[in-house]
């Protein structure tokens, strides 16, 4: 694998990160999330193990990264609409792939 395909590849999680994000939380309760930073952990954990479980290839970061690219992905889930919001995220996976 290039490194091109491989940064963009771990970047992977944050698709079905995002849908989770608008099928499960309000507007309201995203903004909240972005306040709570063990809520955040939970939510990073439950992802983990739900994307095993569901045998996804993808694996979410750990540490900082993690929490700072979900709240990346909480903002855009406060801002803007579902097709937009994925539309952004296709573009930031394609910008980390061209970086390496």
């Amino acid at each position: 694998m290039s490194p091109m395909t491989s940064s963009g590849a771990e970047a992977e999680w944050m698709r079905p990160a995002l849908d989770l994000l608008y099928s499960e939380l309000s507007p309201e309760q995203a903004v909240a999330l972005l306040q709570d930073g063990a809520g955040r952990n939970e939510l990073l954990n439950s992802m983990r193990t739900n994307f095993e479980a569901l045998q996804l290839p993808m694996k979410v970061p750990a540490g900082d990264v993690a929490d700072n690219l979900l709240q990346a992905l909480i903002a855009i889930r406060t801002k803007f609409d579902q097709d937009e919001g994925r539309a952004k995220v296709e573009m930031n996976i394609t910008m980390r792939g061209r970086r390496r």
